[in-house]
């Protein structure tokens, strides 16, 4: 869905979601659900296109069960269409809903994953490892310690 190519993620989001129903995948048919929620009642804005998304989701989440980081991608994708259709209660409450399965499925006990930022950058220090790096080091991070590299158009 990059630089608003939305025409393409669509068909190709509508192609893993049959290809997800016809081999019985449940897991990436709520994955593919919630997305095309996003993309269609989201970043299209289209309330119709949505809802059928959203009514497909939900049956998807039924069959794979919750509880899972898939259902708070779920919750994100109804909350997002929540507010683009000016429901902002109900667009709180889901992202509220994505927010704690989060919470449950990953406290702050969990070790690094890909994606969750630990609590201060690394050091590249010869001397250890320093809990404030300054300068350059501290304007460099990002999450899983990699520098972070500006974007550039393509």
């Amino acid at each position: 869905m990059d630089e608003g190519r939305y025409d393409d993620a669509e068909q190709e989001l509508r192609r893993a979601f049959a290809a997800a129903l016809a081999g019985g995948d449940d897991r990436r048919l709520l994955a593919a659900a919630s997305l095309l929620l996003y993309c269609v009642g989201f970043s299209r804005g289209d309330a119709q296109g949505g809802a059928l998304w959203q009514t497909l989701s939900a049956a998807a989440l039924a069959r794979t069960g919750g509880g899972t980081e898939a259902e708070a991608h779920y919750w994100d994708a109804n909350g997002a269409f929540a507010v683009v259709r000016g429901d902002y209660a109900a667009g709180r409450a889901a992202y509220e809903r994505a927010l704690a399965l989060r919470r449950m499925l990953f406290p702050p006990s969990t070790p690094s994953w890909p994606g969750r930022c630990p609590a201060s950058p690394p050091s590249t220090s010869s001397s250890g490892p320093s809990p404030t790096p300054s300068g350059a080091a501290a304007r460099s991070w990002s999450c899983g310690g990699a520098p972070s590299v500006p974007a550039t158009p393509t």
